[in-house]
Parts: structure tokens; sequence; C-alpha cells
């Protein structure tokens, strides 16, 4: 088989890949395998090339069809998780459980900020990044509020209502999803090297 056919018949043969792989290496494999054929010859190529591609293909569809989830989506779910062990801490109040909580909320503070930098676009804004503060100090406003609200007359020595403990739940759920926005958004723009856009 001359050097053209030979070719011709890989290429017939790079359609077994995955799409997206094709559309991407195609070329560079085409490239390789000419110069093999250079190299060492077409019945030395051949062997290799179909040794290669029982191993490569299968395991390129594999990879193809892994679903990983986006950056994004992992920074939503972290922060939800943040969320909900901040809440779980204030509810459960005092003792043991309270340090778990926490704890689960710093590692889901972690995870949300490294999903935060994938996430981010190389070319960085900084005037965005320190927006962070204004998420962090809105977020203690807020919180200070509920909490100097529910302590003074005629609230602070009886139960509350059930609109106004809607209202102060709503107001600590607010208070804590600022202040864990604007941690990650602090956090992911210090651990990342400052490029300018202007």
């Amino acid at each position: 088989m001359n050097g053209r056919l030979s070719v011709a018949a890989y290429g017939r043969l790079t359609a077994l890949y995955p799409k997206s792989f094709r559309d991407e290496y195609r070329d560079d494999l085409l490239a390789a395998f000419r110069q093999q054929l250079l190299d060492d010859g077409a019945i030395r190529t051949w062997s290799s090339t179909i040794r290669d591609l029982l191993t490569t293909v299968p395991s390129q569809h594999l990879e193809a069809h892994m679903k990983r989830p986006r950056p994004q989506t992992v920074m939503i779910l972290a922060m939800c998780v943040l969320v909900a062990a901040m809440i779980l801490a204030i509810v459960a109040g005092t003792g043991p459980v309270v340090g778990i909580f926490l704890a689960a909320a710093v590692a889901a503070l972690v995870v949300a900020t490294l999903a935060w930098r994938a996430a981010r676009p190389q070319r960085l804004d900084l005037g965005a990044t320190r927006r962070w503060r204004t998420f962090v100090v809105s977020g203690i406003a807020l919180l200070a509020a509920v909490i100097v609200a529910i302590n003074v007359p005629p609230y602070n020595d009886q139960e509350l209502p059930g609109p106004a403990w809607a209202l102060m739940m709503l107001g600590l759920v607010s208070g804590v999803t600022l202040i864990a926005v604007g941690s990650t958004m602090g956090l992911a723009g210090r651990s990342s090297p400052r490029v300018r856009t202007d």
C-alpha cells in the first residue's frame, strides 16, 4: 500500500474517534501518521497504529461521555452547602454539632473558592473582585440589624410571631449568603494573579 492510500485509509479510520477529539486532533494525527510512514515504513506504522486505535478510541469515547460538572455548577452547589451549614449552625445554637456545621461551611467555602477560580475567565476585572467587601459588609450589616431588631422590646423577652420569625430567618439567611458570596469572591481574587484589562 503506497503512502497516499495509507494516509487516506488512516484518515477514514480517524472517524472512529469522538467528534470533539477529531475536530481538535485530526490534523495532528494525520501529520504524525505521515511522518511515521516516512520513518518506519508501512508495515511497522500500521502495526503500531492498529494497536493505538484499539486502546485510544475506546478511552476517548469514554472520556467524551463522562459528565464532568462545570465549575459554575460546583460553585453554586458549594455555596448552597455553605449557606445551609451556616443556617444549621445558627439554629443549633451551641454544642459540638455547631463545630461540625461550621467545619462543613469552611470546606464548602474552600470548594466554592476553587470553583470560582476555575470558572473565571483568564482576564480579571479588578473592579469586580473589589466588590467582595460590599457583599461582606452588607451581610454583616443585615445580620446586625436582625440581631438588634429581635433584642429590642417587645420581642426581646417573648417568642416571635409567625411573620416576624419568617422575616428574621430571611434576614439571617440573606446575611449569611451575602457574607459567603463576598468571602468567596475575596478569596478567589486574592489567590489568583492579577491581570489588568485596561
